[in-house]
């Protein structure tokens, strides 16, 4: 567990470490680091193979790190399901949770790294989703599209 802890701490501070991994297996490893200090469930799909810019693939990984920090300070979730969708022209991914969810209208201590998940999906040219409700749980939807090439 240590061992896969400061792989964690690594990761983050420095993503060099991430080249050559597929997003997928560094995700995977996000979530057993999570679950163990954790008492939240995470559940994690992964679909495809499919290889996209580096920058777009540390940007995902970033926003999934953010998000599931958000979940484990914020949220009393007891459950988190993710899923990542590579296919050829598109990646997806969808973290959702259980928790006691949150109102877009107040200004609170969350803001901050909702703030840094949008900008980072702005940055690679991504679409981002936050969506919550207290009471209902969150849900951070992220898609990137391949730019159409030229014919």
């Amino acid at each position: 567990v240590a061992l896969k802890e400061m792989r964690v701490l690594l990761y983050e501070l420095k993503p060099s470490a991430l080249k050559g991994v597929a997003l997928g297996t560094l995700l995977q490893q996000l979530v057993k680091s999570v679950e163990a200090r954790s008492k939240a469930v995470i559940k994690m799909s992964v679909e495809g193979k499919h290889k996209f810019p580096p920058k777009v693939e540390l940007g995902f990984y970033r926003i999934a790190q953010e998000a599931i920090n958000n979940i484990i300070k914020h949220s009393q979730a007891t459950q988190a399901n993710i899923t990542l969708k590579a296919q050829p022209e598109k990646l997806y991914m969808d973290i959702a949770d259980n928790g006691q969810g949150f109102d877009h209208n107040k200004n609170d201590s969350t803001k901050l790294g909702l703030n840094i998940m949008k900008e980072r999906a702005k940055i690679m040219g991504a679409s981002i989703s936050i969506e919550s409700m207290p009471g209902k749980g969150t849900r951070v939807t992220v898609v990137y599209q391949r730019p159409a090439r030229p014919s």
